[in-house]
């Protein structure tokens, strides 16, 4: 993402701007016909009490597989979930898969 500055506009506005590029990846990170589990998870972990996405995970798939999400997706214990990557969450969707 690339900022530009509020200056740059004429007229200038209260606040700077952001350019968001975005590119198709070849091939999902979910299959698509787990699309709709994948967002359900991820909506399950963003609504879980707790403070940190590995906390709040373990509210949603439990403390073990949380704690095995973090360590094999590199989920540190104090993440934010808005900090969380999009190849961890598809981490944290397979292993919850995985063990369910």
């Amino acid at each position: 993402m690339d900022r530009v500055p509020a200056r740059a506009v004429a007229p200038v506005p209260a606040v700077d701007a952001g350019i968001l590029v975005m590119a198709q990846r070849t091939a999902p990170l979910v299959p698509v016909r787990e699309g709709g589990a994948y967002r359900a998870l991820v909506r399950r972990v963003y609504a879980a009490p707790g403070h940190g996405a590995v906390a709040m995970a373990a509210h949603v798939v439990g403390r073990s597989r949380a704690r095995a999400w973090s360590a094999a997706a590199g989920v540190g214990s104090t993440a934010l979930t808005r900090t969380v990557t999009a190849d961890q969450w598809a981490a944290l969707h397979r292993i919850a898969g995985a063990t369910a």
